[in-house]
């Protein structure tokens, strides 16, 4: 049997969304675990009006693998020429023209409520510092979140 959730290449495609609705064009990789989850999760985050993949408990416990897909996805991205990495204080990448016509021919309903709260996520969470990227991640790693997240 084909997976396809919690693989590389939907990893992929969630890059691709928030790159394409991302308001400061380049991210790193760590930005991408903090902004996924909290699509992912966002009406915990209150960005959505449901979750994603739905409600769960245990959603923190996916912290490090998250980490290990957003490393294999990018080198794929890379690789088949949809993201351009550029070296600016660390890696940071940008979807291209090929990334950019690769989501435009996508449709379907789960694609539509990502990119919608991925714009939701990028209005509330300002993750563009590396410090701000940090605290976000090691409230992830604590279970805690924001103190206006569900647990």
């Amino acid at each position: 049997m084909n997976r396809f959730f919690n693989t590389p290449f939907e990893m992929q495609l969630r890059i691709l969304m928030l790159l394409i609705n991302c308001p400061f064009d380049k991210m790193d990789k760590y930005q991408f675990v903090c902004y996924d989850f909290i699509c992912c999760y966002g009406k915990d985050y209150g960005v959505s009006e449901s979750n994603l993949h739905g409600d769960s408990a245990y959603k923190f416990g996916e912290i490090a693998s998250r980490k290990e897909l957003v490393d294999m996805a990018i080198k794929e991205l890379v690789t088949r020429g949809l993201v351009d990495v550029t070296q600016d204080n660390g890696f940071k990448y940008q979807i291209n023209d090929n990334g950019i016509n690769f989501i435009d021919s996508l449709d379907n309903v789960y694609g539509e409520n990502y990119m919608s709260t991925a714009e939701g996520a990028f209005e509330k969470y300002d993750l563009q510092k590396d410090e701000s990227v940090r605290k976000f991640m090691a409230d992830l790693v604590k279970r805690g979140g924001f103190t206006n997240v569900k647990n």
